[in-house]
Parts: structure tokens; C-alpha cells; sequence
């Protein structure tokens, strides 16, 4: 090829960079009350596989899509925003839930001396570990806890511990709890803000400490989920995300919960090759610590 060929494929290559560099949208998501950032907010454009979470800054970066695509803009705590794509700018304002709160009684307890591991996991049976997809893959599995007599000596959910591996120096995601609806299935938010674990590099428990939050064990059980953040700091390979979360294999399908499909169902026996999942059941690798 001639050196003057060359060039000018260059060229028209560095003028596609610069255009789709140009064609992407910048912005910040910010609470139209207090005026702060809105960390960790989902972003979906809708009819389209594409989906990511603004970051811890409330920052967020869209790729260039055809006129009459919508964005859909959501966070826990605040009223959904959809917005037609050529008029989303760099300020995106949400605005907070009005939540009616149920009366609290605090037990002023600083030294907790009472604790007790729900669902203790099986560090021997976790063998197998998922990360994070965009749509249209899964991004949320649960797993329901079952509220037992005997909790009432350490009734408060204390700790959250999640099995997981990266490679990352540091790879957040989100923890949500969520209550038992009439169903069955993981219904409304028993908190409404974001709880994040982070995870470390190499294969660890996660502790996530919520003992501040002073939140009683429903007694109608409730469910733990995890939800990959779709950010950059924590993409890994084509679309999936850190941190990789582990999974026990179980026999029954009791307690284990994936959300696709813009719902809830219970989760698929395993289908694949390997002889050892054959008709299991994954399950999040995640226990309670509760105190008095």
C-alpha cells in the first residue's frame, strides 16, 4: 500500500475517533433537593442492550445512539426519570422518594455482646463464581433468609458477608435488602438508600457492616441481593464486571433468587457439562451477623 494510502486511512479512522468521542454524552446526576451527587444510579437506554451506573461521584458517560432512543435514570430513594437521548445533558436531577417511615425504637447498646451467623456459609461448597453482565444478562441474584423464633436475643442485622474474587485492587457492588412480598418474591426495599461492599483483590469473605442502620430481622424473612455496578473502574473483558461473586450448589431452589427480565423468579437448575452442577441450583454465597 502507498504511504500516501496510509495516510489517508488514518485519517479517516482519527476522524471516527473523533466523532464518536464527540457523539458521547457527559454528565453528572445530582438530588434536585439537597443538590449532591447521586452515586451508583442506574442508567439504561431503553429497546437496547446497553446499561451502566453512574459512578461514586455521580458521574456517567453514554455512547452516541440513533434520535428517538430514551434513557431511563433511577436510583433507590429516588423517582424514576426517563428522557428522550438528544435531550439528556451534563446535569441529570433526580428527585427523592417521599418514604413514610415506620417508628423506630433504638436500643442504645455500644458494646454488642451478643452475635449470631445466619446461613453460615460452606466455604467448601462454593465452586463457582459469576461476574457482573449488562443487559441482557442477569446483574441481580438474591437469596431469602427465613425469620426463626430464637432471633429475637439478637434481633438486629449486624453484618453482611459475601464470598467473592477479583483481581481488582478494590471492586464495589451493591447490597440490597429487600422484603417478602405477597408472592413470594423480593418485593419493596426495606432500605432505601445504597449499601456498597467492597471488594478486595484475591478471593475473600466481603464484610459489610450495617450495625449502624439498626435494622430488625423482618419477621417475615426478607432477601439479600447483589447487584453488579456497571462502571469502568470495575470492567473486566467484553461486558462483564468485577467483583466475581461465589455461589454454592444446592439441591432444591428454596432460597435462590435471579432477577431478568425486569422481575424476579427463582433460579434455573444447571444445564451445562459439568457433571458436579448438573441439576443444582446456585446459590448466593452470602450470611447474616446478627446482634442484640
Amino acid at each position: 500500500m502507498k504511504y500516501s494510502s496510509i495516510l489517508q486511512l488514518s485519517f479517516i479512522f482519527f476522524i471516527g475517533y473523533l466523532e464518536s468521542i464527540s457523539g458521547q454524552i457527559k454528565g453528572v446526576i445530582l438530588d434536585s433537593s439537597s443538590l449532591e451527587i447521586v452515586p451508583y444510579a442506574n442508567i439504561w437506554i431503553q429497546k437496547s442492550d446497553f446499561g451502566v451506573n453512574s459512578d461514586k461521584n455521580g458521574r456517567f458517560i453514554l455512547p452516541q445512539r440513533p434520535s428517538g432512543s430514551s434513557v431511563l435514570f433511577s436510583a433507590l430513594g429516588y423517582v424514576s426519570k426517563e428522557i428522550q437521548y438528544g435531550l439528556v445533558n451534563d446535569t441529570v436531577w433526580l428527585n427523592p422518594k417521599i418514604i413514610e417511615l415506620n417508628e423506630v425504637v433504638v436500643k442504645l447498646n455500644i458494646e454488642r455482646r451478643k452475635r449470631k451467623v445466619v446461613e453460615k456459609i460452606k466455604r467448601s461448597k462454593v465452586g463457582h463464581y459469576l461476574p457482573g453482565f449488562s443487559s441482557p444478562y442477569t446483574r441481580m441474584y438474591a437469596k431469602y433468609f427465613e425469620y426463626k423464633e430464637g432471633y429475637n436475643k439478637t434481633p438486629f442485622l449486624n453484618k453482611i458477608r459475601v464470598v467473592s474474587r477479583t483481581d481488582l485492587q478494590h471492586a464495589p457492588f451493591n447490597i440490597k435488602l429487600l422484603a417478602v412480598g405477597r408472592d413470594g418474591k423480593p418485593s419493596t426495599y426495606i432500605y432505601e438508600e445504597n449499601i456498597i461492599g467492597v471488594a478486595e483483590s484475591g478471593k475473600k469473605l466481603t464484610k459489610i457492616d450495617i450495625s449502624n442502620l439498626q435494622i430488625p430481622f423482618p419477621e417475615k424473612g426478607f432477601f439479600i441481593a447483589v447487584e453488579w455496578l456497571l462502571v469502568r473502574g470495575n470492567q473486566s473483558y467484553y461486558n462483564s464486571f468485577h467483583p466475581e461473586i461465589g455461589f454454592t450448589q444446592e439441591s432444591t431452589d428454596l432460597n435462590g433468587w435471579e432477577y431478568k427480565n425486569g422481575s424476579w423468579s427463582k433460579t434455573s437448575p444447571y444445564i451445562g457439562e459439568v457433571k458436579s452442577f448438573k441439576d443444582k441450583f446456585k446459590l448466593l454465597a452470602v450470611e447474616v451477623v446478627l446482634s442484640n
